[in-house]
């Protein structure tokens, strides 16, 4: 291969690269994450919320972490004596073995998610604990339970809650 040959190649390797470049500029922008800006009145109750989730789910976290990646064990390790290397006071186990006997155990990234999401769904009213520490306000839930989307990412957890809620301030209606 001839000196224009290399050149073309290079020009042609740069041209992808930038391509890629751009590509991956424009990618980055708008997986950014999506926050709702709401009026100053009602900025403590989306606070509230978010604290609530945050911490619910850090608690699921740390569950999942002690439980091999469950928050709850399918039958086939909950039934199998074999498939777990202790137990709790109650009998219940707590250090799965993700592969044993030629079985995998290994709970799949969907799984891990589906069953955080349900955790936080079905904790969060208990932390909410109907919205009295915002006793000036009516809050209406515009659906029955939030909507939990778990995102694990390399260094963090994403927990992405959709609550629509209706707010009316009681002392001016």
């Amino acid at each position: 291969m001839g000196k224009k040959g290399q050149v073309t190649l290079f020009i042609v390797l740069g041209i992808i690269i930038l391509i890629m470049a751009v590509v991956f500029i424009l990618l980055k922008d708008n997986t950014s994450d999506k926050v709702i800006n709401v009026s100053p009145e009602v900025q403590p109750i989306k606070e509230y919320v978010e604290r609530c989730a945050e911490t619910i789910a850090h608690e699921g976290l740390i569950i999942q972490g002690r439980q091999g990646g469950y928050l709850i064990f399918p039958d086939s390790i909950t039934y199998n004596a074999r498939s777990f290397a202790s137990q709790n006071l109650f009998g219940e186990p707590e250090k799965v073995l993700w592969w044993y006997d030629g079985i995998n155990n290994t709970p799949t990234i969907e799984l891990a998610a589906s069953q955080l999401s349900s955790y936080v769904s079905a904790e969060i009213m208990t932390c909410l604990s109907n919205f009295s520490g915002f006793p000036d306000q009516q809050i209406l839930t515009l659906q029955e339970k939030p909507k939990i989307e778990i995102v694990y990412a390399d260094q963090e957890t994403l927990v992405n809650i959709n609550y629509p809620l209706e707010v009316t301030d009681l002392n001016t209606g």
